[in-house]
């Protein structure tokens, strides 16, 4: 059995998996640096460490199984993932606006605002790409050869 060769990954959505990792990889250090500076968290912060650790697993895991989607070409994640980032944005923006923080934390604001948005533009317009829909839409993964039959 053999298979047509599959598209190339796109550029855009190498770029875009990439970005996906180094998120997974910064909520991986929160978790970890959470786990690991546990008792100084709870003498500084006025809610519970827990909740770094939790959201930094949970963020951990969601991306990394979304930028591996990405890379390897799942087709389902090409609609997920601007969901993913919506739901990333949302809950990025309530930690910024509802945890307890320092007065300057939100004196850049309206950068952050303009930076989410281009970004989640970029990602909607990468995936809509027609590379990007063709790249999605092939099976990526090789065939398993059925050796019981003779």
């Amino acid at each position: 059995m053999t298979m047509a060769k599959s598209a190339r990954r796109p550029f855009g959505v190498t770029v875009l998996s990439c970005m996906v990792f180094l998120l997974a990889a910064v909520y991986l250090v929160r978790f970890t640096q959470t786990l690991l500076t546990w008792k100084y968290l709870e003498t500084l912060l006025p809610f519970s460490p827990a909740y770094l650790a939790l959201t930094g697993s949970f963020w951990f895991f969601a991306a990394s199984l979304t930028g591996w989607g990405l890379w390897r070409g799942w087709f389902l994640i090409r609609r997920a993932t601007p969901i993913f980032l919506i739901g990333f944005s949302a809950a990025y923006w309530g930690e910024r606006l509802f945890l307890p923080s320092y007065s300057e934390r939100n004196e850049n604001w309206l950068f952050v605002v303009a930076l989410n948005f281009i970004g989640l533009v970029w990602a909607i317009f990468v995936l809509s790409r027609p590379q990007a829909i063709k790249f999605f839409e092939e099976k990526h993964e090789q065939p398993i050869q059925d050796t019981t039959s003779a």
